[in-house]
């Protein structure tokens, strides 16, 4: 079985989509995991009264295992730095900040009420 190279423009690419792909699962999971309450109840109910995820999301998730079995079997001693890679910036939150920003445009918006005016101060 060939062992590709870390710099060959094929897994250089799969990286890249690895990372955004876990970016989105781990900003998904963590959604879920705090309309569960898992954050207290004010996060909850936060999370319950703002726009949701979209629901296409979940077929990143698969995506997600794809590129990950792709990577192991291109080269299987890069792919284990990879997901010790991936535990770190999960762990660090990285993953999670990284999803916010991409799915950023993807939530749909609040309608603006008149309450929600920007504070003047005087």
């Amino acid at each position: 079985m060939p062992q590709f190279e870390l710099m060959s423009p094929l897994y250089l690419g799969l990286l890249f989509a690895y990372f955004v792909t876990s970016s989105l699962t781990v900003f998904d999971i963590r959604m879920s995991q705090a309309k569960m309450g898992m954050f207290g109840k004010e996060t909850a109910e936060a999370i319950n009264s703002g726009p949701q995820v979209p629901s296409w999301i979940a077929y990143i998730f698969w995506l997600d295992w794809i590129i990950c079995l792709t990577l192991i079997i291109l080269n299987w001693k890069i792919a284990i730095f990879v997901f010790i890679a991936r535990f770190i910036l999960k762990w660090l939150s990285v993953l999670e900040t990284t999803g916010n920003m991409i799915m950023r445009p993807f939530r749909p918006k609040l309608p603006v009420r008149e309450t929600d005016e920007p504070f003047d101060e005087k």
